[in-house]
């Protein structure tokens, strides 16, 4: 409660005054000391009367106002409780005869307004802006009485005044709002500023609130996709889209796009999210991954708002067997001479180094006379299937000769392994023996042809038979799974003499299943 004591002296005229908040309370002291009871004037009029000597409170006076009002305990001096803005005004006490005379108290009353808020910032207090563009920054000064002075700084080693626009004053019920704007246009090296919006009144109690307002540079958001290299050991690959902007809420698409080196686009992928999971990885996984967010901000003088972001991703994966073209749980078949070479071109792609080729032979004896085994290997552009594309990229072509020189082990079914650090992938093949006559017996499919050619350094039994197997590109994924694509058809022809050779049709028809099972492998 607040206690306000005048001077307590015996003079006519007297006066004094105070300026207080609405809702406090407040004692008015009579500045006359007489052994007589004062009577109070003040608004409205006639506050008290005189009743058998001792005071007495107007009962014409507003209901609201005789509940609020009392005396204290010497009942001469006139308290409110509270005070409110209607009681503003002078308070007079007379007390005649001898010594008398008056004292006036001049009450003032001030209603604190609502804390001053930014209209047009977020729950933050912050405002966002793109460099060079207009603005205006409205702070809003709700419920004052008289009306509040509003006035900007700008905080720094010595906060300045800052001019804001024309205000805008209203009144309602006899109080005052008041919204002042202040228009500029900010810079870059205005990220971080710090303006101040402060009310308050002229005089005391100057009633001093501030609110502060900090502005922040909005931009697109910087994207890239947060990568690893792994090899299919690791089965599943985790990619998470990255973005850094501001405001920092974003959005993302879930369209992901995988691209292989040096081709392009080779795949679609949906994310969860800003997180993309792909599971049971490939070789074909590897390439580079774009992903979008968007924080709504565009580039400057564009409506372009989401930003792409990639990163690569390399995985490391055992050889593929691109050509020749097995169905799973098959083997190659193949026609030789006894006292020739059968020879199989394999094209292969590793991307962890030159693999290396073994055989192994499937017997059903333990003994076995191995035969001689040829490979040749040069680096190579093989045609690459991955999904649904074709890729021409660096590889290997092997050249797999076995020479075919006892009758009783020469033929039969052998297993050929290409191996690198990270896995395997095999190859069956079964030789059969030419016969003569067999040729006209069997349809040719066109999938496989034959050539033929002498031996290097002279001739064994007068030919020298080679297959050349490479008519559909296919590849082996590392979970022994293969999938076909269907590319140009490659033949391979060479005549030792005039006339064609006849095997290619047999070949095609021996080649329709031949599995070899629960037999027992010899190395080569």
């Amino acid at each position: 409660m607040l206690t306000l004591v005048g001077v307590l002296v015996w003079l006519t005229g007297f006066s004094y005054g105070v300026t207080v908040l609405e809702g406090e309370n407040i004692t008015i002291r009579c500045g006359i000391r007489s052994a007589s009871y004062p009577q109070w004037d003040g608004p409205p009029d006639h506050t008290t009367y005189a009743q058998q000597g001792f005071p007495r409170f107007n009962p014409n006076l507003p209901p609201d106002k005789l509940q609020r009002m009392a005396w204290s305990d010497n009942t001469i001096d006139l308290m409110l409780t509270p005070v409110k803005r209607l009681d503003v005004g002078n308070y007079t006490c007379a007390v005649g005869g001898t010594g008398g005379g008056t004292s006036t108290f001049t009450l003032a009353v001030r209603v604190k307004p609502s804390w001053p808020r930014i209209l047009n910032a977020d729950s933050g207090n912050i405002i966002r802006f793109e460099p060079d563009k207009p603005i205006n920054i409205s702070c809003f000064s709700e419920g004052g009485y008289p009306q509040q002075t509003v006035t900007w700084f700008r905080l720094g080693t010595n906060s300045t005044i800052l001019e804001p626009g024309p205000n805008v004053v209203r009144e309602f019920d006899g109080l005052f709002t008041v919204i002042s704007n202040l228009p500029f246009t900010p810079i870059r090296a205005d990220n971080g500023a710090i303006f101040i919006c402060q009310s308050s009144f002229p005089d005391p109690p100057q009633l001093l609130m501030s609110t502060n307002v900090s502005l922040m540079f909005t931009y697109p958001p910087d994207v890239s996709v947060l990568t690893r290299n792994i090899s299919t050991f690791n089965k599943t690959l985790t990619l998470a889209c990255d973005a850094s902007g501001s405001p920092a809420s974003y959005s993302f698409r879930p369209s992901w796009i995988q691209e292989w080196p040096g081709y392009g686009y080779v795949k679609e992928w949906i994310s969860d999210g800003n997180v993309l999971k792909l599971d049971h990885v490939t070789y074909e996984n590897t390439g580079m991954y774009t992903c979008s967010a968007s924080n709504g901000i565009s580039l400057p003088n564009s409506d372009k708002h989401w930003m792409q972001g990639s990163g690569f991703v390399f995985v490391r994966a055992e050889p593929v067997i691109i050509a020749p073209s097995v169905q799973d749980g098959d083997s190659l078949t193949v026609i030789g001479i006894l006292g020739s070479f059968v020879t199989l071109y394999l094209e292969i792609y590793s991307n962890d180094g030159q693999p290396f080729i073994s055989i192994l032979k499937i017997v059903t004896t333990a003994t076995v006379q191995t035969p001689m085994v040829k490979i040749q290997m040069t680096s190579t552009t093989v045609q690459l299937p991955v999904y649904n594309h074709i890729v021409s990229t660096q590889g290997f072509k092997a050249n797999v000769s076995v020479y075919l020189d006892n009758p009783s082990e020469a033929f039969g079914v052998y297993n050929i392994t290409v191996r690198n650090d990270i896995g395997v992938s095999s190859i069956q093949f079964n030789i059969h023996e030419y016969q003569d006559g067999t040729a006209e017996n069997v349809s040719r499919t066109g999938q496989s042809k034959i050539h033929t050619g002498p031996i290097a350094g002279g001739t064994i039994g007068g030919f020298l038979f080679g297959i050349a197997i490479g008519a559909a590109v296919v590849f082996l994924i590392m979970k022994r799974r293969k999938q076909t694509y269907t590319d140009t058809e490659q033949s391979y022809q060479q005549a030792v003499t005039s006339s064609e050779a006849q095997l290619p049709n047999m070949y095609d028809q021996l080649n329709q299943g031949n599995r070899a099972t629960g037999l027992e492998y010899e190395m080569i």
